[in-house]
């Protein structure tokens, strides 16, 4: 149930995904930037908002003893860099995001390579959420958790190939599937490390292990922007997506090298094995 509800979760996450670069392009490019931006607001509202009626039906664990906040803290951080499935698959999505993420020169490849407007980079931005959509929902219609380890590497390395694609295609509708499909095999590496994580942890370290691979994605996603518009004064903007692409195959080499327990992960194992 775990595996599925990962896979519905990202769905619904996607699926917002998918609608709001859409939206904003098509209503940037006919009202301007103040209607979209007006309506990004209120939905914030409604989000903070919302968060105050949630629930909780299950009590948290009892803890035998309290520990200062700092220790508390550390010891999700200790957990993870000594497991041995964990760090590997969260350095292994940390670093492909790192280097394969696109999003920060999507304007620059829609203005300068692509020659297309707002609706475009729109779409462009949707491309990976359709993709990511698409593939979580078939990921809810079969058993995927026996072979999670070479599912994983595969879609990395799917990803990392689709990257080359986007930066070498000088179509829009060819940049648009590339860009699908690497949305694709990444819900396919978040989904399968999500599952891992929460079969993984102790339920009295849960949040702590959550919050380190929170940690993990944030900083992939903020410091993967920050290195692709680094690349990009460096070396150009083709030359940046090449670079990031050929990093990202470099990373699943590595990783598969190097940590043979990812090779072999089977989630339904791990799920029945006891969280220590």
């Amino acid at each position: 149930m775990l595996s599925k509800a990962s896979a519905y979760t990202s769905s619904a996450m996607q699926l917002a995904t998918i609608l709001g670069p859409s939206l904003a392009g098509i209503l940037y490019g006919w009202l301007g930037v103040s209607f979209p931006a007006g309506i990004a607001c209120s939905l914030l509202v409604v989000a903070v908002v919302s968060t105050f009626l949630i629930r909780t039906p299950v009590p948290a664990p009892e803890r035998t003893g309290k520990k200062p906040v700092a220790e508390e803290l550390l010891s999700g951080l200790r957990f993870v860099f000594g497991h041995p499935i964990l760090l590997p698959a969260l350095t292994l999505d940390m670093l492909s995001v790192f280097f394969g993420g696109v999003t920060a020169l999507l304007p620059i490849f829609a203005a300068e390579v692509l020659f297309t407007d707002s609706k475009g980079l729109g779409l462009l931005r949707a491309a990976p959420a359709i993709g990511a959509g698409i593939m979580s929902f078939a990921l809810t219609r079969f058993d995927y958790r026996e072979k999670a380890g070479p599912w994983l590497l595969g879609a990395v390395t799917g990803f990392g190939v689709c990257i080359l694609v986007f930066g070498l295609s000088r179509s829009f509708w060819l940049s648009m599937g590339a860009l699908a499909l690497s949305g694709a095999f990444d819900s396919v590496s978040m989904i399968v490390r999500g599952t891992a994580v929460q079969f993984a942890s102790p339920d009295a370290m849960r949040g702590r292990i959550s919050s380190v691979n929170s940690i993990f994605i944030g900083s992939s996603n903020e410091l993967g922007e920050f290195e692709s518009g680094l690349a990009a004064h460096f070396f150009g903007t083709v030359p940046a997506v090449l670079f990031g692409g050929l990093m990202c195959l470099g990373t699943v080499a590595g990783v598969a090298i190097f940590a043979p327990s990812l090779r072999s992960l089977n989630l339904r194992k791990l799920e029945q094995e006891p969280s220590n």
